[in-house]
């Protein structure tokens, strides 16, 4: 699980938990497009908070993981 802090209107910080309960474990495009999908994701989440280079970093992920799935489709 990937555990997040955010901060409520009144200052209170919660913990928010994401399950990956459901992370592709069969085939290699299955978990290439999930990977995919999850970089899209936050790609924009860390747009959002400024996070400019880390961004980036989830861009390069994500092309490699459409890349890997390409292969894999051929």
């Amino acid at each position: 699980m990937i555990c997040g802090g955010t901060t409520s209107a009144d200052g209170v910080t919660m913990q928010k938990r994401i399950e990956l309960d459901d992370v592709p474990t069969g085939t290699p495009r299955e978990a290439a497009e999930y990977v995919e999908q999850s970089c899209e994701v936050l790609i924009g989440l860390a747009e959002q908070c400024g996070m400019g280079f880390l961004g980036y970093l989830l861009a390069l992920a994500r092309e490699e993981a459409a890349a890997a799935k390409h292969n894999l489709e051929q």
